[in-house]
């Protein structure tokens, strides 16, 4: 059977779909079309236990559509409350990751193609006006894609009056969620008090946004095509962090839009943009912190870097053979040689120091303010924080060093220093050599 698109949107004949069903109006439509089109899918129902008897109902009402139509029906029973508690999300959030969770993984159980929910015209304009009024970039503004990686929504283009006409000709049966009339939830004010209102004012309302959607995700898709080029400029990426240079995002026009679509993807807002354009012409070490990662000024560049946990443990180094001490992210190897089979590394990673001079155990441990060693080649004491300041090593760099420490001494600012007081001369019988493994 050749399906008219108008109809059902990227449906195909041949292929086999996971219906997402909740016993609503929209998607026993959906599932009604589908049967008519003879077409092969399974139905998959959650209940959320949230409504009690209700909740219990919907469910009975979708196994039993099933079953006289002689449909594979499966149903995943969990409480979104007691889900959001433990996961410290909201209930909607908690229902939705639920929900997808448990349609993708019956999708790959059941080799199925494609999960079809059952959003509709009106989903679409609720969706946009949703995102505009929280603030959106023009992401928001393209609402919801007709597909997605094994997702469809076949019913996008029908509208409410459309629905409508459909189930009453076809004396279509379905469940009221007593939810959906409650003005607690912002979609539901929307829905109920704010879209009413709008077309009273313009009835050409739901119609100028649904084109409105087709032009922007054509100009987000140019767009996207544009900030990808600038991407591959602005946002260079050193070991695990990015690097952003200031002087080439002086001259990008529209920066402030640019730099959103770069930063939104470690979960900056556009107000900590605006926050980072202000240290842009500050003086270095300044930073705007967010969830996961922060932002850094530091000579010429803004360093986008993952937010750390400190390490407070300290290491103790019993042995003075050679051995390897794992730390968060190296390993410390050290080995005893004798002076005169010394060859020594010019290598950042290597500390060579007379054995003569250590008492063991050593310690290991993160730098922390006040620790001063006498750096090597010099007889005056430098305080450990000056010592990275002059190396010019960025602040989320400087959380990162680790010091090794003999008798409350410091032996070796590792990777940037080793002190003078246990430098290797003429007169040293054995050498402990110290290198470092990066994990």
């Amino acid at each position: 059977m050749n399906l008219k698109m108008p109809d059902l949107h990227n449906v195909v004949q041949s292929k086999k779909y996971l219906l997402a069903v909740s016993g609503g109006r929209d998607s026993m439509l959906m599932a009604h079309v589908f049967l008519q089109h003879q077409l092969t899918f399974e139905i998959a129902h959650v209940n959320f236990l949230l409504r009690e008897d209700e909740s219990d109902g919907d469910e009975f009402f979708v196994r039993s559509w099933a079953e006289k139509h002689q449909i594979p029906c499966w149903v995943k029973r969990e409480n979104a409350a007691i889900f959001s508690s433990k996961n410290k999300c909201s209930i909607q959030e908690a229902a939705r990751t639920i929900r997808y969770d448990f349609f993708y993984a019956l999708l790959n159980e059941r080799k199925l193609d494609s999960i079809a929910t059952a959003h509709t015209a009106q989903d679409q304009v609720e969706t946009v006006l949703f995102h505009f009024l929280r603030g959106t970039g023009i992401k928001g503004l393209c609402g919801i894609p007709s597909n997605s990686t094994k997702l469809i929504r076949p019913l996008l283009s029908w509208t409410e009056e459309e629905m409508k006409s459909y189930v009453n000709e076809h004396s279509i049966e379905y469940r009221m969620d007593s939810s959906n009339l409650k003005l607690t939830y912002t979609r539901n004010k929307i829905r109920l008090q704010v879209l009413p209102l709008l077309e009273e004012i313009i009835p050409s309302f739901q119609q100028n946004i649904t084109q409105n959607v087709h032009r922007f995700q054509q100009v987000h898709m140019l767009f996207q095509k544009e900030i990808g080029r600038l991407r591959k400029k602005l946002l260079l990426p050193r070991g695990k962090d990015w690097y952003i240079p200031i002087n080439y995002l002086k001259l990008v026009e529209a920066r402030e839009t640019v730099l959103y679509e770069l930063l939104q993807d470690f979960g900056f807002s556009y107000e900590q943009v605006l926050e980072v354009l202000k240290i842009v012409s500050s003086s270095g070490g300044q930073q705007v912190i967010g969830e996961s990662f922060r932002i850094i000024k530091h000579q010429q560049f803004l360093i986008v870097t993952a937010i750390k946990t400190i390490a407070s443990s300290w290491i103790e180094l019993e042995s003075d053979g050679v051995t390897e001490t794992r730390a968060e992210n190296f390993t410390l190897v050290q080995k005893r040689l004798r002076n005169n089979d010394l060859q020594i590394k010019t290598d950042s990673d290597c500390c060579y120091v007379d054995a003569d001079k250590l008492h063991y155990p050593l310690t290991l441990r993160p730098w922390k303010p006040g620790d001063y060693l006498y750096p090597f080649g010099m007889e005056k004491k430098k305080k450990v924080a000056r010592l990275l300041i002059d190396a010019k090593i960025p602040i989320h760099e400087k959380e990162d060093i680790w010091v090794l420490v003999s008798k409350e001494r410091i032996v070796w600012v590792l990777s940037v220093r080793n002190d003078n007081r246990f430098k290797v001369t003429k007169a040293t019988k054995e050498v402990i050599q110290f290198s470092l493994k990066r994990h």
